[in-house]
């Protein structure tokens, strides 16, 4: 026997080597990466179809499109979970931290057996029992009593177990053992020290057991146990036998399969491909009923679909390249060579066992197999077996001989029109070759002219646009009905179908845009457009016209094949079937979008193509409508938040009860992808919202509503092929209503509305009120502008006869004439200027108004004299004294003006002297400068610094409030417009006195701010806009900011330094001043003062007055009377 052995064994390993390195194609792999783990530990899958996943950070689920953790990062779930056991609706753990039990039904954790042994490495059902293999040995759970106790091997590490005939079988840290009826045995593998043994495996067709040890995979009968010299020197670490018996090996140096033939293939990660294996280092394996198996990976986890009604193929695998080609052209040739064409060339092969043979890539770069362009249009193969290529340089003629082709480009006798780029290629009854050309037409040549021709070759025959032609000479595809008649198809003009013998165009169907045409097996044209098909059967006038009115988005035929009797129509990822005049079902095209298809009826194979690969399906594995798969809901999400309060693997529930600000809903469904079958397609619809269904063709996206308003809704999912009451799933939603449109709420709604509208009515009352306070308000300020201006004009008309009274007077005084009555009329004239000036002018309204002046020569020396003579006689307010360094000094001057000026001056520092105190008038001429000078003083006269800044202004501040500060401002004007400056200056020790200077000859030019000192100019700027809108109620000082452009900082502490006032308080004590002025002068109403001064509100005007002047305007228009 051990001779036998010794004989055997280098032969098998002989035998593996061999066919290990004969190897395979690599399979196709869906790689998931899980959100917060690496690696997968362990699978199972419950009666839903659901997959499980133990990993290094807790357990997860997969839908097929996405996964969802089922832990906290807090909790003690958050662990690695070396094995999983489903049992019904029940998900057992084991884990670094104990034994936790998950019910899937409910979607929660249930309470954890007591004291669980921690460190569960390997689990198994037998009986009502469930096995755990940990760190410590075997124990026993009883899954009715809820009982644990230590069984067997105590102190040892347990890897692995497998239930069987035989006992259980256990793998350890040191070695194998079976264990059967209270009594543990050791199985020997190898002579000496027992290797770790990782993983079990029961292979039932073959009728033996796999070993997987730390080193070298073992196959056993337990009559002798066989090594597989491939894995000799592999740390094995998961067994899965496949539905095909086909045995899966994981190992940290990649996956290997072990045929039923006994050939063994590495399968490893490609960093080239996406679908290669995701990571060399495999943790976990599972077969699965379905023939699909799961690999856990280093990297996440891997997906082999084995069951599946289709297999993908990407052209890497045919080409050993990563150069890629969007599949345009599909062709089977008899002998089973395909031919493929596309955007980067064309491919040539044949489909062995084994993998692929005879591959050839004909591409513009290859020495080897070189082809005219890239780009291919069209495979055809005509009548004799000769294969034609349409490119977008010419027509290729394939050389079964040499395995070349041959490129022919087709012109026409005129040398406007080539074929440059051919679109399709025909040869008709009579052995001509008909070839379409975009921006060409259609150019006809024999074929044996053509193919003993070189190069550029000028067609026989060539039809375009124009009259008795073509409707386009924009032509793509074309195809020749059992008639020989040839159907071309126009780039959006149609089809045109062309009678070979008169080679004329006797028919047209002027559809705007068609995108391809197709013949059937039973001789009828297929043609599709955006939208549906048409058919054209043989003997029938009119096609029949086939609209996609099923509400899927993708609408656009991109290809078309006749299977078996039916036109199967692509639209990208989405497959119509259509029969008997009608949409007979659709299905999803799996892994690509499809741009070209064709139908094997020897291998009653569909192949489809795209980009970069190609699928064959069975067309029986399509779903229909009472077969399609169930459809679940696995994650609903509320405001972005998981419902009920954690990822859903599946929610049984059929309604929700939602609060009304939760109105952002996202649901996610599955249709468990990995079931082998083709997917339906879906739609959806949310009523009590949506009026249409909508498209739902990837499950992989979310369906969305956000903003749901309150109410009742239903959400629908129909499998579009199902009848239209029979849903794939139904939801029942209810948002409540918020707590502001409860009953309660509404009664208040009510009385508010109520409210408003009394508010309305008084809002519209005071409306009308504002109005007519306004309406009087504007006629009150136009009548009091009326009387201002009538005053004014009134002023001036008397002081043109005034002056010319005082003028004379005084130039006879000066002559010496005077006599009582001359001084009689002198005294009379000045009286009655005085009394216009306090009568018209003393209030500044008429200030603004600029009267002409009447100039007459004065003797200002003798004027003086005579004034301080007579008050001399009459005044109690104290002596006066007049100091003159000339004799006698002429100049013209306004009369009347310089009258209120020396007269205002004089009583302005009478009344600010003490009593009995002299007043000194000092004249000095400067005869050089032409220059009078003028100085009225007292030494008791003494001017308070902020009444000092206001001195020349309307409004200025007085101590006793008298009208004299006014005076003065209106003097300055009189000044001015004389040429002259006056000011308040130093006199001796301390006192002040008034200073002014008047020119000769009138030349000197006026100046607002002279006088004043250069911090006073903003001071006196801000008084000046101030005056000029005191009459407007919306001057504020954000006004006065704005009219000055300075901060409100600035504004207030140059305003504050100057009158002692904030610009606010100065503001109101303008307006207030003006309207002691108004009121004190006896022309103006309260109402019009009120007005003129910028104020709306009687009771708020009173109250502002009284503040600053200690009575109400109506007593102090009684005072003042």
């Amino acid at each position: 026997m051990r001779s036998h052995l010794c004989l055997f064994f280098p032969l098998l390993a002989l035998w593996a080597s061999c066919a290990m390195a004969a190897g395979s194609v690599q399979p196709y792999f869906n790689n998931i990466q899980l959100d917060g783990a690496s690696t997968v530990c362990s699978f199972a899958h419950d009666p839903r179809g659901i997959v499980w996943l133990g990993t290094e950070s807790g357990l997860y689920s997969y839908d097929g499109y996405h996964s969802y953790p089922h832990f906290d990062s807090r909790s003690p779930y958050h662990s690695r979970v070396h094995s999983l056991v489903a049992q019904g609706d029940l998900l057992f753990l084991g884990t670094e931290n104990g034994l936790f039990v998950f019910d899937t039904a409910t979607n929660s954790y249930r309470p954890s057996p007591r004291r669980s042994p921690k460190d569960i490495r390997a689990m198994a059902l037998q009986g009502r029992k469930l096995l755990l293999g940990t760190s410590d040995g075997l124990y026993e759970y009883d899954l009715r009593q809820g009982s644990l106790r230590q069984s067997a091997l105590h102190g040892q590490a347990i890897y692995a177990l497998l239930p069987s005939h035989r006992g259980l079988l256990v793998g350890s840290l040191h070695g194998f053992y079976i264990v059967k009826g209270g009594r543990t045995r050791r199985v020997g593998i190898a002579s000496g020290r027992q290797p770790l043994v990782n993983a079990l495996a029961f292979d039932r067709r073959r009728g033996c057991y796999w070993v997987g040890t730390e080193g070298a995979l073992y196959r056993t009968d337990f009559k002798e146990m066989a090594p597989l010299a491939p894995l000799q020197g592999n740390s094995v670490k998961a067994l899965a036998v496949g539905q095909r018996g086909d045995v899966w090996i994981g190992t940290d140096d990649g996956l290997f399969t072990c045929g039923t033939d006994g050939a063994v293939s590495r399968i490893v990660h490609d960093s080239r491909s996406t679908a290669s294996l995701a990571n060399n280092i495999v943790w976990a394996l599972d077969a699965d009923a379905r023939g699909n198996v799961w690999v856990g990976t280093d990297n996440g986890l891997s997906f082999y679909k084995g069951g599946s009604a289709f297999v993908y193929t990407p052209l890497s695998d045919i080409t050993g390249s990563g150069d890629g080609n969007s599949l345009h052209n599909l062709y089977r040739q008899g002998d089973g060579t395909l031919w493929m064409g596309g955007t980067n060339g064309l491919l040539r092969f044949r489909r062995t066992a084994a993998g692929f043979d005879d591959v050839a890539w004909y591409r513009q770069t290859s020495t080897r197999f070189p082809l005219s362009h890239n780009r291919v249009r069209a495979v055809y193969q005509d009548a004799d077996g000769d294969i034609w290529v349409a490119t977008d340089h010419g027509v290729n003629y394939y050389d079964r001989r040499r395995r070349q082709f041959r490129n022919f480009v087709l012109t026409e006798p005129t040398g406007r029109y080539n074929a440059n780029w051919a679109y399709d290629v025909l040869l008709d009854s009579r052995r001509r070759l008909w070839v379409s050309a975009y921006m060409g037409g259609i150019f006809i040549i024999d074929k044996r002219r053509l193919v003993a021709s070189e190069g550029t070759v000028r067609a026989d025959r060539h039809l375009s646009d124009g009259p008795g032609g073509l409707s386009g000479i924009h032509v793509g595809q074309m195809v020749a009905d059992r008639r020989g008649r040839i159907w071309a198809m126009v780039y959006g003009r149609g089809l045109c179908r062309i009678d070979p013998a008169t080679l004329r165009p006797d028919r047209f169907v002027g559809r705007q845009s068609f995108s391809y045409v197709t013949l059937d097996r039973r001789g009828s044209l297929w043609a599709g457009y955006d939208g549906g098909v048409m058919r054209f059967d043989e003997g029938s006038a009119s096609p029949v016209d086939i609209r996609f009115d099923d509400g899927i988005t993708k609408r656009g035929v991109t290809t078309m094949a006749d299977v078996a009797g039916r036109m199967y129509v692509f639209s990208g990822s989405v497959c119509r079937v259509v029969h008997g005049g009608r949409v007979e079902r659709h299905f999803s095209v799996p892994l690509l979008s499809a741009v070209t298809s064709l139908y094997v009826p020897a291998t009653r194979s569909l192949y489809v193509g795209g980009n970069d690969g190609f699928i064959a399906l069975s067309p029986d594995a399509s779903p229909t409508a009472t077969g399609g798969r169930r459809l679940f809901l696995t994650s609903m999400r509320v405001n972005e938040r998981e419902y009920a309060g954690g990822p859903q693997a599946v929610l049984p529930a059929s309604s929700v009860a939602l609060r009304s600000h939760d109105n952002n809903l996202s649901f996610r469904f599955t249709d468990l992808p990995y079931a082998g079958s083709l997917r339906s397609l879906y739609v959806y619809r949310l009523e009590g919202l949506d009026r249409t269904w909508h498209d739902l063709d990837n499950l992989a996206e979310a369906v969305n509503y956000n903003g749901l308003p309150y109410g009742r809704y239903r959400l629908l999912v129909r499998d579009i092929d199902a009848p239209e009451q029979r849903y794939a799933y139904t939801l029942d939603i209810e948002i409540k209503a918020p707590w502001y449109l409860t009953v309660w709420a509404k009664l208040v709604y009510l009385l508010l509305a109520l409210g408003a509208g009394l508010w309305v009515m008084n809002f519209y009352a005071m409306r009308k009120n504002l109005r007519q306070e306004q309406t009087a308000r504007r006629r009150l300020l136009e009548q009091s502008r009326a009387r201002a201006h009538f005053f004014a004009h009134l002023s001036e008309r008397l002081k043109q006869p005034l002056a010319h009274i005082l003028a004379p007077v005084y130039q006879l005084a000066a002559a010496g004439h005077a006599d009582d009555l001359l001084e009689d009329i002198r005294s009379s004239a000045t009286a009655l200027n005085r009394l216009v000036y306090e009568s018209l002018d003393s209030d500044g309204e008429a200030s603004d108004t600029r009267w002409q002046p009447v100039m007459a020569p004065l003797d200002v020396v003798d004027y003086l004299r005579r004034v301080v003579a007579r008050r001399k006689g009459g005044g109690p307010k104290g002596p006066l004294r007049l100091d003159a360094d000339i004799a006698s000094l002429t100049i013209n001057v306004d009369i009347v003006g310089w009258d209120i000026v020396v007269q205002t001056l004089f009583d302005f520092v009478g009344s600010h002297a003490q009593p009995g105190s002299e007043t000194v008038v000092t004249l000095r001429g400067d005869l050089e400068k032409h220059l009078l000078r003028l100085s009225i003083g007292n030494r008791t006269l003494r001017i308070a610094d902020i009444e000092r800044n206001q001195l020349f202004m309307r409004y200025g501040a007085s101590a006793d409030n008298d009208s004299s500060t006014a005076g003065l401002f209106i003097i300055r004007q009189y000044v001015e417009m004389s040429k002259g400056t006056i000011a308040l200056a130093p006199g001796a020790a301390g006192s002040q006195c008034f200073s002014l200077v008047l020119p000769f000859d009138n030349r000197r030019q006026p100046s607002v701010a002279e006088g004043l000192p250069v911090v006073d100019k903003l001071f006196a700027q801000a008084t000046a806009v101030i005056e000029a809108h005191i009459a407007d109620t919306n001057f504020n000082v954000t006004g006065l900011q704005a009219a000055l452009g300075v901060g409100d900082k600035y504004l207030y502490r140059k305003i504050k330094q100057q009158s002692g006032m904030s610009p606010v308080e100065y503001i109101r004590n303008i307006r207030m001043r003006k309207a002691s002025l108004l009121l004190r002068e006896g022309k103006y109403s309260i109402s019009e003062v009120m007005f003129m001064v910028g104020f709306s509100n009687p009771g708020y005007f009173s109250k502002c007055f009284q503040r600053a002047y200690g009575m109400t305007p109506t007593e102090f228009l009684k005072c003042e009377v």
